[in-house]
Formats: structure tokens, sequence, C-alpha cells
């Protein structure tokens, strides 16, 4: 009996993958941006002092307002990245005397869903992950694969100092997850 089960089982398994897999075929040539599994990437240089890779069809990078960093846009990905150092942390960071946390900082709100967070190593460095998915965002459902690297030396414009770089890819197909994962994992500094 057990036997028929665990055979049953793995039948059901396997035409469920197939089944996903011819599905994702299919769509293929619809995706019009990239090929999810192996979408061509190009490392990008933003700020000079550090790299990551980005998806070829990815525009230009555009700036944030109000602090160092940019972000850059596709039909599917949204790749945001911000960093400061310990004395210019951003005003809205800061508590009411003034002072700021060191610590890692999360990128995903108490009511996203099935959030993991872990500590890491990318390129050397020690960095702080975490992942979530958040159905209840303003801008809609998505999902967030987030790095964070506090301590990291930041390079002000004039020498590096210590400071916080953070990561986040924001998308909306968990497919797209392994993709999120190897452009947080291609960080140089």
């Amino acid at each position: 009996m057990r036997v028929h089960l665990a055979v049953a089982l793995v039948i059901l398994l396997l035409t469920l993958l197939i089944s996903m897999a011819l599905s994702e075929r299919a769509s293929a040539g619809s995706l019009g941006e990239f090929n999810q599994t192996n979408p061509s990437l190009k490392r990008e240089n933003p700020d000079g002092w550090f790299s990551l890779l980005i998806p070829t069809t990815t525009g230009k990078m555009m700036r944030h307002a109000d602090v160092d960093g940019g972000f850059y846009l596709t039909d599917r990905l949204e790749i945001n990245f911000d960093y400061w150092t310990y004395e210019n942390t951003p005003n809205f960071m800061r508590d009411s005397n003034g002072d700021y946390a060191k610590g890692p900082l999360s990128a995903c709100s108490s009511r996203a869903q099935h959030t993991l967070s872990s500590w890491t190593r990318i390129d050397g460095r020690k960095a702080f992950i975490q992942t979530c998915f958040d159905g209840k965002a303003q801008r809609g459902p998505h999902y967030v694969y987030y790095v964070t690297l506090p301590g990291l030396r930041i390079y002000d414009g004039e020498a590096l100092r210590n400071g916080v770089f953070n990561l986040t890819v924001t998308y909306t197909d968990w497919r797209d997850q392994p993709l999120a994962e190897r452009i947080v994992y291609s960080l140089n500094f």
C-alpha cells in the first residue's frame, strides 16, 4: 500500500514538474524581456567603487533624490541600491536624539509573508540577507530579495568610511527568485 502511494506521489510530482516546464517554455516567447532561466546579464559599475550584474535589457540607472544610490527598472524587476556613511545617515533613519542603528536594517515589513533572514558572505564581507513576499504592499504584491552590509567601507566622494550598503531586488513572479539571488551575490566591492 505504501509503495503504491509513493509511486503515485512520484508520478504526480513528475507530471506537475513537466507541466510547469512546458508552461514556462510556452510562455518564454511572451516574456518579451529576458529568459527567466538564463537571462543575459552585464556587469555595471554605477558609482565607481562597487559593481553588480544586471539584465542586459535594463535601461539607464536613475538616481535617488534623498540618499546616495540609484535604481534600475525593467518590466519584471526593480534593482534598488543605496548607501551612506554612518556620519551621513539620512535623517529619516535617525531617532529623536539623532542616533542611528549600526545593525542590519530590515526590508520586509511585519505583514510580509514567508520572511527568511540569514547571515552570509558576499565578496568576502559579512552580509544580512532577507527574502519575503509582501502581498499587501501599496504598489501591489511583490517578492523582495534584500541584502544589507552594515560596517562596509563606503566611498563618500572623498574617502572610504564605515557605513551601510543596501541592495533590494523586487519582482512579481516567483520564478525570478534565482535571478534576484544571482544579482545580489554578484556584488563586488
